[in-house]
């Protein structure tokens, strides 16, 4: 009887080592796992303040000298704003070449203008939009920076402050798992001992809402938001696009455009830009269909662009409302299944989240059921020869 509770005992004590032991290595990945994507929030709050304070910089008005459109195939960013403008402040004329504001300004000087190569773009429909907004703007304002009024642009560019807010919220979802798993070890190191002696299945070896939470809020999130910004705008561009009109367009130039893969690979997208005129005005357009993709396989690609030498005639689809908006394919192409892309994140997600409910209302239950009886039920055997 003596050498089983000895030997009772020896266990106990080695699974209560061998649980610290655990929860300490756990305690030390945990933090690790919060140092690292911390980085991601640090990035990410640092970029979106700096949108913040562009955009509270002095709105000033101007007058819009120039906005010309240019474009050079050999580039990446083939399309690019020449842009001249002049603004008063503090009774003194300026003029700026800014579109967006530099994320490093330096005083600009009679021989070097102020310029950044933020004002270039791959889409140059979104140029066009911008260009449409400032020419016609009754009163335009451009926004100065208030330390230093030389330095102005037109607008801080778009998605800057929500691809920030977005990057930073990603690494704060990592910081949640990681602070989810450090309490996690934490508990196993404190209270591990207790379940090791009981034998007790404890509650927090289900998989833990403090992990799963922000874990699993992440995916949802990142579907919910894709599809509100992918997924919803395609739909809608497929449904009124099909009332665009047809109208003939003549090829500029066509490539293939190459977008590197972070492990080396490249994807490619034939660019073909081209001109049409609409209501009796020149437009052009490099938008193949509402949602631009590229992929792996370059020989099709380049078919593609040698069928489409400069000068060729061609169908676009144009939007009479806003005629530098247009075309080469207003139905449903192969791209358009990467509105689908959200919907995997958003099953992981809302999917991980409903199993987590179901899980906490699974374990209270058993908890009452526990502490109404008191306890575990022992049976203890009766000596021999004694009555039952």
């Amino acid at each position: 009887m003596i050498k089983r509770i000895t030997s009772s005992r020896n266990s106990t004590a080695t699974r209560r080592v061998g649980t610290a032991t655990g929860g300490i290595g756990g305690i030390i990945f945990a933090l690790v796992w919060i140092s690292f994507s911390s980085v991601f929030v640090a990035v990410g709050c640092k970029s979106a303040w700096r949108s913040l304070t562009q955009s509270a910089w002095q709105h000033v008005p101007c007058v819009i000298d120039e906005f010309q459109i240019l474009d050079d195939p050999t580039q990446d960013e083939p399309f690019s704003a020449k842009l001249a403008f002049h603004y008063e402040i503090g009774g003194r004329q300026h003029r700026g070449h800014c579109l967006y504001p530099p994320k490093a300004p330096t005083t600009p000087s009679p021989a070097k203008p102020q310029t950044v190569a933020e004002d270039r773009d791959k889409d140059y429909q979104k140029l066009a939009a911008l260009q449409q907004q400032y020419l016609t703007a009754s009163e335009p304002v451009c926004l100065v920076d208030p330390q230093n009024p030389v330095i102005a642009a037109l607008m801080v560019k778009r998605g800057d402050l929500w691809g920030s807010l977005a990057f930073g919220g990603f690494g704060l979802c990592f910081v949640g798992v990681g602070v989810g798993l450090l309490l996690q070890n934490i508990r196993q190191v404190r209270g591990g001992s207790g379940a090791a002696m009981t034998g007790k299945r404890r509650s927090d070896e289900n998989f833990p809402a403090a992990i799963g939470v922000p874990f699993f809020g992440l995916f949802a999130a990142a579907g919910c938001g894709m599809f509100c910004f992918i997924s919803v705008p395609l739909v809608k561009h497929l449904w009124i696009g099909q009332s665009w009109v047809a109208t003939p367009a003549t090829v500029q130039w066509s490539r293939i455009a190459i977008s590197p893969g972070s492990k080396g690979g490249s994807t490619y997208k034939v660019d073909i830009f081209y001109q049409y005129t609409f209501a009796g005005k020149p437009h052009h357009s490099n938008r193949s269909d509402f949602i631009e993709a590229s992929s792996s396989g370059r020989s099709g690609k380049e078919a593609l662009v040698r069928a489409n030498p400069p000068g060729k005639t061609l169908t676009c689809y144009v939007n009479p409302n806003q005629p530098w908006e247009a075309v080469r394919n207003r139905g449903p192409g192969w791209s358009s299944l990467f509105g689908l892309f959200p919907l995997p994140f958003m099953a992981v997600g809302i999917g991980g989240l409903w199993y987590l409910v179901r899980q906490s209302k699974s374990l209270r239950p058993k908890s009452l059921t526990g502490s109404a009886s008191g306890g575990v039920k022992r049976s203890i055997a009766a000596p021999p020869g004694h009555p039952t």
